[in-house]
């Protein structure tokens, strides 16, 4: 019953949303690396070291993802991984306007800052554990 008014509610959505011109999302949490070079206690990386995926998130992938950057107040760029192992990193904050981040504290490098001050991050978490 529900799926015959579905298609008429999301039109109703997208249509307020042009009048509105407000984002549908408040937020969008996006894990760009499954991989931490850490081992925290309190954290599954690891607690559950021989069963957790260690990946980063393919860039196809946060591509797909970023199209739904329009419709969200904030990026927030974290997870359980730390995003700093991920290369793809900076070019994923080029992309994700107003974007927040969350890492343990490591320098950057000089080319990292420079991203970060061209593309100034919204929020920034430092874990200092």
């Amino acid at each position: 019953m529900h799926h015959l008014f579905l298609p008429k509610w999301v039109g109703l959505r997208k249509g307020f949303q042009r009048r509105t011109c407000r984002p549908l999302l408040d937020a969008i949490q996006i894990e760009v690396t499954s991989r931490c070079n850490i081992r925290c206690v309190m954290c599954p990386v690891t607690v559950l070291a021989g069963r957790w995926p260690s990946h980063h998130l393919p860039w196809e992938t946060f591509l797909r993802v970023a199209r739904a950057f329009a419709s969200t107040k904030f990026v927030h760029l974290q997870g359980w991984g730390e995003p700093l192992l991920n290369p793809r990193l900076f070019d994923m904050i080029k992309v994700a306007k107003d974007a927040g981040l969350a890492f343990r504290a490591y320098p950057l490098d000089p080319e990292e800052v420079a991203v970060c001050d061209a593309n100034p991050l919204k929020i920034l978490f430092i874990s200092c554990n």
